[in-house]
């Protein structure tokens, strides 16, 4: 009699476990998301340009290109701009923060004149939607372009923009600058 029961008891448990295989295993795994899928939340309105997006400087100029952005309606709490730039044409002077954060934190403030990259981060403890400045990079002309080949600063892919309650990025645009670098005798 006891050895009936164990033989039912182990039956059952295999019968179980092959119900559960079945179940379970039958299914096909859900696919995993690209980063591109994860990357961009569908709340994404802010768009971030440059400023001025067409310009014409001279050898040994000094000027600035803005960092504006519009929320488009998202709650902003924080920004990871990367950008890349002509390194044999412009010179980064430095890279100061703007005024649409009020007392923001900078996290991060890196350039790499060698290969043409700034990396600026910076957040706030009082998110905010609107239009404004992020950031004021100062540029250096030290090489030229001619006239119809003009350099371009640019957002590099990686940007970011956080909103508060999200956790993808909001950034739905990048809108980059072009300029017109010329020697000073073609003034």
């Amino acid at each position: 009699m006891k050895k009936k029961i164990l033989i039912t008891f182990i039956f059952l448990i295999l019968v179980f476990l092959l119900i559960i295989f079945v179940v379970v295993g039958g299914r096909k795994p859900l696919p995993s998301p690209t980063p591109q899928e994860s990357a961009i939340s569908p709340r994404a309105f802010t768009i971030l340009s440059l400023k001025p997006t067409d310009s014409t400087k001279y050898l040994g100029d000094t000027f600035p290109v803005e960092v504006v952005i519009d929320t488009g309606g998202n709650v902003v709490s924080g920004v990871e701009l990367y950008l890349s730039f002509e390194s044999e044409k412009l010179k980064v002077e430095r890279v100061e923060p703007g005024s649409f954060f009020e007392n923001p934190n900078i996290l991060l403030n890196e350039t790499d004149q060698e290969e043409g990259k700034i990396s600026f981060a910076l957040g706030t403890f009082l998110p905010k939607e609107g239009v404004g400045s992020l950031a004021t990079l100062i540029f250096r002309v030290i090489g030229i372009t001619s006239e119809n080949q003009p350099t371009i600063v640019s957002f590099m892919d990686k940007t970011k923009v956080a909103e508060v309650g999200e956790t993808e990025s909001v950034l739905a645009k990048m809108e980059e600058a072009k300029c017109i670098l010329l020697s000073k005798t073609e003034q």
